[in-house]
């Protein structure tokens, strides 16, 4: 492929993430919602008690989640919730809208960034926040502060093939929705990827006293996002980065459609 090309296409990969953090809506908990929420939080509680005794089961179904690309506990916090991943056809966004399940949801469904996997060298996960509630990634929104980030343990990992990975915080940031340099996933080798790991712990508003040691030993990162603010239409989010020291899965990402046209979404969102 020609170089422009490629310059292009990294460009419209940049734009595409953009949209999505964009597109990261942040929902109050008021009014006619509160129903909502609260069955989906209780559809939730569910989902993590039948995970305890069938870690990649659907409950009732007996069969791995179409939708079920892994699960995610974070230590310090309440999070114990399934990630979900997009299908082809699906818009990018569904499930900031939609429960595991397909259901329309207030909570939506904490889910992969399209253009990684869950064992690549970089896992980003999109999840809510829920006005001033610990529910979805609400916990994590102030994280950036850092006495906040010091309170939080490992990220527990574990892939729809039964694979477990424990990550360790490294940092956090406050950074606008359409933040471009969070949105690496082609990583060939471990030295880009500390590379550019160590230019995104050295600009954190928190980081851990030894990032630079957990930097040079990284192999994998997961990074966390949610809304910074809770007024319903937030600027900014908050990022959490945990590294863990395991091989990255070396199979291909998919190449994905790429658009073109500005930092909008296709269809305005």
């Amino acid at each position: 492929m020609r170089r422009r090309n490629r310059a292009g296409a990294w460009a419209s990969a940049l734009v595409r993430g953009g949209a999505l953090l964009v597109g990261l809506i942040c929902l109050g908990t008021t009014g006619a919602l509160e129903a909502s929420r609260a069955l989906s939080a209780h559809r939730y509680d569910g989902l993590a008690a039948m995970h305890e005794e069938k870690p990649s089961e659907m409950p009732g179904t007996g069969q791995p989640a179409a939708a079920y690309a892994a699960w995610l506990t974070v230590e310090g916090t309440p999070i114990d919730l399934p990630v979900a991943a997009v299908s082809d056809g699906m818009p990018a966004d569904f499930y900031l809208s939609h429960d595991l399940w397909g259901n329309r949801s207030v909570l939506g469904c904490p889910y992969l960034d399209e253009r990684c996997t869950e064992t690549g060298r970089h896992i980003l996960v999109y999840g809510h926040r829920i006005g001033w509630t610990d529910e979805v990634f609400t916990p994590l929104a102030d994280c950036y502060h850092q006495q906040r980030f010091d309170a939080l343990g490992e990220a527990r990992w574990e892939s729809a093939d039964g694979a477990v990975t424990a990550f360790r915080p490294l940092c956090a940031l406050c950074v606008p929705a359409s933040f471009a340099p969070i949105q690496r996933f082609g990583f060939t080798d471990t030295d880009g990827l500390r590379s550019w790991l160590k230019d995104i712990a050295a600009q954190a508003d928190a980081r851990t006293a030894d990032w630079e040691k957990r930097v040079a030993q990284t192999e994998r990162v997961l990074t966390l996002v949610t809304c910074s603010e809770a007024n319903g239409h937030s600027a900014t989010r908050t990022l959490v980065v945990f590294v863990a020291s395991t091989p990255a899965n070396t199979r291909r990402e998919a190449g994905l459609p790429l658009w073109e046209t500005g930092l909008e979404h296709p269809d305005g969102r």
